[in-house]
């Protein structure tokens, strides 16, 4: 599709897209930081009203675009008669000319493009599915006439939400190749190819390549109480490359610790709180547990929770009990920190399954009313 650079072609592009503009409501003044400096790079991209910008940075920092694709926006005349309609299907977009019924004239022929790509289909009628959700921009180029060489080019903003996956488009009569290009689906799961991930399980976006697991992360400490004020805490959180305690008392220890003491100045009731994350910052938690040291006798007062599972290790079935506290949910992860199981548990006492798990070494973890409880378990 020819791109018209032209200072009069652009002008007449803003003055087309003006009311565009106002329908998508796709600027977002929120993100205007005029004091951020911009590179004197002209690397345009297409903003989601249709105007195009120098450079991404000053879409965003100058004007609020909230969201655009690489390239000039396609130019769209003023004077262009014939106009397309679309309907949306969750992702699939199905694009076509109206003739009131009549055929089209003879000369007539249309090329589609999207999000300024080079054409990507032609025809009267257009059919796409659109793998990432956002806002998107679909163009048509037609001839204005016979022998005539000047094209019309119209456009329209199209805003596809993630429908993820979406049983409509499952296909299982496509015959999909045998290939392996895997993609990471919109669920999270990676699949051999795109028509793999399509047609037989209905993923309606994806990114090339496998997913990357993102383990879970969890907080959580046993405390051991000594006397004189003293405590014993032993860090047994998953997945913890950055941490946070406060102590209760004003104090707070930065940075991963295995095991540290601390006493406080005076008897008292203390809340100690262990705030963890990854890196990246994909997974944070947070952990907390009361001290009570307002006996008379200055030793501390705690009753005890604990958790049995027997057998451990285990083959089959394990019997799991929760003593001294009302359990209300259960996770078992493995010891690279994946989830493997979840569920919500009402009566103290629940089974867990070893048959459908690899052999290996696992942790159990129960949130209780009175916090959190964790113990290692053995599948053979």
């Amino acid at each position: 599709m020819n791109k018209n650079n032209s200072l009069i072609a652009l002008w007449a592009f803003l003055l087309c897209t003006t009311q565009i503009q106002a329908q998508t409501g796709c600027i977002d003044t929120a993100l205007i930081n005029p004091d951020i400096g911009c590179p004197a790079v002209y690397d345009p991209v297409c903003g989601c009203n249709g105007v195009t910008y120098g450079n991404s940075c000053e879409a965003l920092n100058f004007y609020g675009v909230a969201s655009f694709v690489p390239g000039e926006c396609p130019v769209q005349s003023c004077n262009c008669e014939e106009k397309f309609d679309y309907t949306l299907e969750g992702n699939q977009l199905h694009a076509w000319f109206d003739f009131g019924g009549e055929d089209p004239p003879f000369f007539f022929y249309v090329e589609w493009s999207l999000d300024g790509d080079q054409i990507i289909g032609t025809g009267l009628e257009f059919d796409t599915l659109i793998a990432q959700p956002g806002a998107h921009y679909l163009c048509a180029t037609y001839p204005t006439g016979d022998f005539v060489n000047i094209t019309c080019t119209v456009c329209q903003t199209i805003q596809t939400e993630s429908v993820c996956p979406d049983s409509s488009i499952i296909d299982p009569n496509v015959l999909c190749p045998e290939v392996l290009q895997p993609v990471c689906g919109c669920d999270g799961k990676t699949y051999d190819n795109v028509c793999i991930a399509q047609n037989y399980y209905g993923i309606t976006s994806w990114t090339k390549g496998v997913c990357c697991d993102t383990p879970e992360c969890k907080a959580y400490f046993d405390i051991s109480l000594l006397p004189n004020n003293t405590i014993s805490i032993k860090n047994k959180s998953i997945n913890a490359e950055a941490s946070l305690l406060s102590l209760g008392d004003g104090a707070i220890h930065g940075g991963v610790f295995e095991e540290l003491t601390h006493t406080y100045s005076a008897p008292g009731i203390y809340q100690i709180c262990l705030e963890i994350s990854n890196f990246a910052g994909s997974c944070s938690d947070t952990y907390c547990q009361e001290i009570n040291f307002t006996t008379p006798t200055g030793e501390p007062v705690k009753q005890e929770t604990n958790l049995v599972i027997a057998p451990n290790p285990s083959h089959d079935q394990a019997q799991v009990q929760v003593v001294g506290a009302n359990p209300q949910r259960a996770w078992l992860f493995d010891m690279q920190g994946k989830l493997v199981w979840q569920e919500n548990i009402p009566t103290s006492h629940f089974q867990l399954n070893a048959r459908q798990l690899p052999p290996g070494l696992y942790q159990l973890q129960v949130q209780t009313d009175r916090g959190f409880i964790a113990q290692k378990w053995l599948v053979e």
